[in-house]
């Protein structure tokens, strides 16, 4: 239930966080195959690997950081009813995998 407005200011954020992380998705994708070449080669470099995944480590912290700005500018869009929903929304969604979760791995169908 958002207003004209309000969507037009969405995705106005949203193609402006997508140009934003696309420098760091490139890098991250970069950084992930030089990973994966050096676990490839026939003695890997422990410390060439070592710095590869800090170097993601702190690629993905830089993109959970544009993401968590992303969501809160979003959030200052909305008006406080909007807010109070989307909140609402979230908690009743919850960060549960589910009551199947982990079944399968214990063998129960």
């Amino acid at each position: 239930e958002l207003a004209d407005k309000q969507v037009s200011q969405i995705r106005a954020l949203r193609e402006a966080h997508l140009r934003d992380v696309k420098p760091f998705q490139d890098r991250m994708r970069a950084k992930r195959q030089e990973l994966k070449a050096s676990w490839l080669q026939s003695t890997p470099d422990q410390d060439r690997i070592i710095a590869l995944q800090k170097e993601i480590g702190n690629l993905r912290g830089l993109m959970q950081g544009k993401m968590n700005d992303y969501h809160r500018a979003i959030f200052e869009i909305l008006t406080p009813e909007q807010q109070h929903r989307l909140e609402t929304i979230g908690k009743q969604r919850g960060f549960s995998p589910g009551p199947r979760w982990g079944k399968k791995r214990l063998g129960s169908p």
